[in-house]
């Protein structure tokens, strides 16, 4: 898990900023103090030619960064990395928003429509969120079926409707439409679930009414 964390720091080597104040001297660093404030940072020494120091988090001691391997092979030797727990926080890109876990849910935010909803753990996990045409958003869940050759089954479609009207006009048309959730700011939030479940899947589309129960608009 050294990769991520070594990741950020390259790049705040490459960049090289001001941070926690610039100025580093060795007297500074000696009180206990500021270097546990400074733990963890790279400091620019702007009284000296702009020389650059790493403050190492666990011994509080400081390294000079002189040339960009320098600072590499640093980072390499003494990146403490992330725990899985830790890493599961940080929010993972997916179309339109990002989708993160919470104790034993998956909490999947949407950006762009303003909305969040929360899946229940297990075979949730897996879930596929893809973005379709007409402001909807498609949720899979792969399977091993030779019945779906795409290896997804659809569970569920989330319709926004960006207007009242546009949510009238579809009421207005023959044949299924989707289910109304909630309306807000005249944005109108409605769902479509899908047809079968796959032999792997039994039971997941009568899941879903409790996932769109948790839906949160922002």
């Amino acid at each position: 898990m050294k990769n991520l964390k070594l990741f950020t720091v390259i790049l705040t080597c490459i960049a090289v900023g001001v941070i926690g104040g610039g100025i580093l001297t060795g007297a500074a660093l000696a009180s206990a103090s500021l270097a546990q404030r400074l733990a963890g940072r790279i400091l620019l020494q702007v009284e000296s030619k702009g020389e650059a120091w790493y403050v190492d988090p666990v011994e509080l001691t400081r390294t000079y960064l002189g040339r960009p391997n320098d600072c590499f092979n640093l980072m390499r030797e003494k990146g403490l990395g992330i725990s899985n727990d830790n890493l599961k926080l940080i929010p993972e890109a997916i179309d339109g928003g990002s989708i993160v876990q919470k104790g034993n849910d998956l909490i999947y935010r949407n950006t762009e429509y303003n909305f969040s909803l929360s899946f229940p753990s297990g075979i949730w996990k897996n879930v596929i969120i893809e973005n379709g045409p007409m402001d909807t958003i498609g949720f899979y869940l792969p399977t091993s079926s030779t019945k779906w050759p795409d290896t997804k089954a659809l569970k569920f479609v989330m319709n926004i409707y960006m207007n009242k009207s546009m949510w009238n006009a579809i009421q207005a048309e023959p044949g299924p439409k989707p289910t109304y959730i909630n309306e807000k700011n005249g944005v109108v939030y409605a769902y479509s679930v899908g047809h079968d479940d796959p032999e792997d899947q039994i039971g997941t589309l009568g899941q879903v009414w409790g996932i769109i129960h948790t839906l949160i608009i922002n």
